[in-house]
């Protein structure tokens, strides 16, 4: 796991916008929804977050979890 710095805002392998906490994180899903912005290349909005397994910070996703069919 390659640790981000503290000026480095997106994750050095998938390239997607860190945040320190599941909080936060969520926080932004959240402002996400209400106003409407963030959908992804595909039109899908975020609907939950991950710890990545490759920084270590959380992450939002529009992918169900796996095992939610």
């Amino acid at each position: 796991m390659k640790a981000l710095s503290s000026g480095d805002l997106r994750c050095p392998a998938s390239g997607k916008i860190a945040y320190v906490t599941e909080e936060r994180v969520m926080k932004a899903i959240e402002g996400a929804w209400v106003s409407g912005r963030w959908e992804n290349h595909h039109g899908q909005m975020a609907s939950r977050a991950y710890l990545c397994p490759d920084c270590g910070w959380w992450h939002m996703t529009s992918k169900p979890q796996k095992g939610d069919g």
